[in-house]
């Protein structure tokens, strides 16, 4: 027996009464259907030129209610302004993403896995008192107010790209990963959430983040918002922090607060200084495009990839303290000598072009370099000619030095 309906891509603009009633249903599919996945298998999101929208329904099929061995319905992509849907016993996976729903009523649906109602037209949402639902998707609508509430396994909440200035999660224990991306956000505070694993409130108006007994969090990401301030306490799992494009001027990490930190993006900020220590597990920084002129790292025994480009540096007093250093960025800061660098025995990866260096005598004493990225712009006087550089930043430029350095021995 055909338990599934497809009628995707047939120009419809009603369903006729009576007529889903004469089908023993699982699967309803009324709009566009896609199967584009991921190299892992994963269903993947679609962009705007994906859509054919041959479908038009305004409204749901009248008989809709007799399927009561639904477990799918499927009817993305039409143009439904409300749904009532409510006493589906056995329904699993809603989706009605691109319609023009301003209302919605969800109830009696116990065994509800997923919704997906992103990309409609509502300005205010109430969804709660689903027992099972894990996956609840709603980006890119117009909400100004949601509640959403009274959800013990809801894993997933997507709100992405809305209009909320504020959000209560306090009845979703079970939230593993939570997306508020481009919102108006103002102020969060987050508490007490033992399974959240991802957060990611970027480009929003944050100036206030307050986070606490988050045992599991492991990604966190606050870029493009205004903390001018950052104190993170007690995220005893996290391991990859974005905080660029923030305003940010103060930087205050302590390694036992944050013992797992592996990953640090602080890029286009303010900072003028950065003082890490005892984080045992960094491995890599991003600190581009700040204002830094003083460094202070200790005992950072995994950091392999540090990237200060465009920053304010002038020495590298700093260096001694990380010498398991792989790859380095320093182009467009202020130093002039850079013999400390050949301490760094395992650097492979250099680009300290656009400083004003008077010396290029360390790149001899640098036998394990494989990648070098320098340029000639910030040199007070030439110290070898333009056409023993790299076109920069493509081209390494280690082998035409090495040529020029023994053919003036």
């Amino acid at each position: 027996m055909n338990t599934t309906l497809n009628l995707s891509y047939q120009e419809l603009e009603k369903i006729p009464d009576s007529v889903l009633e004469k089908f023993y249903l699982e699967s309803l599919i009324i709009g566009d259907e896609f199967d584009i996945k991921d190299d892992f298998g994963h269903p993947q999101e679609y962009s705007d030129g994906d859509w054919k929208f041959l479908n038009k329904l305004k409204k749901l099929p009248s008989d809709l209610n007799q399927l009561k061995n639904l477990k799918n319905l499927d009817l993305r992509g039409n143009r439904l302004k409300k749904a009532v849907l409510t006493d589906f016993p056995k329904l699993e996976h809603i989706n009605l993403e691109r319609n023009e729903l301003e209302t919605i009523k969800l109830q009696d649906l116990p065994l509800l896995k997923s919704v997906n109602l992103s990309h409609n037209q509502f300005v205010k949402i109430n969804i709660g008192g689903l027992p099972n639902l894990e996956h609840l998707k709603l980006y890119n609508c117009k909400l100004e107010k949601a509640q959403i509430q009274k959800m013990s396994n809801l894993v997933e909440l997507n709100l992405r790209e809305n209009r909320l200035n504020s959000i209560s999660l306090k009845e979703l224990p079970a939230l593993k990963k939570v997306t508020l991306t481009r919102n108006l956000l103002e102020k969060i505070r987050l508490s007490g959430f033992e399974s959240l694993e991802i957060l990611n409130i970027k480009e929003n108006r944050l100036k206030e983040i307050y986070l606490s007994d988050l045992p599991n969090l492991k990604e966190l990401d606050i870029s493009d918002n205004k903390v001018e301030v950052l104190h993170l306490k007690n995220l005893p799992s996290l391991t990859h922090l974005y905080c660029y494009n923030s305003k940010l001027k103060k930087l205050i990490l302590e390694a036992s607060e944050l013992p797992k930190l592996t990953n640090l993006s602080i890029s286009g900020n303010i900072l003028i200084e950065l003082k890490l220590q005892d984080f045992s597990e960094l491995a890599t920084i991003y600190c581009e495009n700040n204002l830094v002129r003083k460094v202070k790292f200790q005992n950072l025994p995994k950091l392999t990839r540090l990237y200060f480009k465009n920053n304010h540096l002038t020495k590298f007093d700093w260096l001694e303290n990380i010498p398991e250093i792989t790859n380095l960025n320093v182009m467009g800061n202020y130093i002039e000598n850079a013999e400390e660098l050949v301490n760094l025995k395992s650097l492979k990866t250099l680009d300290i072009a656009s400083n004003p260096l008077e010396s290029l005598d360390f790149i001899k004493k640098m036998p394990q370099l494989e990648s070098l990225y320098i340029t000639s712009s910030a040199w007070k006087t030439t110290l070898i000619p333009e056409k023993f550089l790299g076109k920069y930043p493509y081209e390494n430029s280690l082998e035409k030095i090495k040529k020029y350095f023994s053919s003036h021995e």
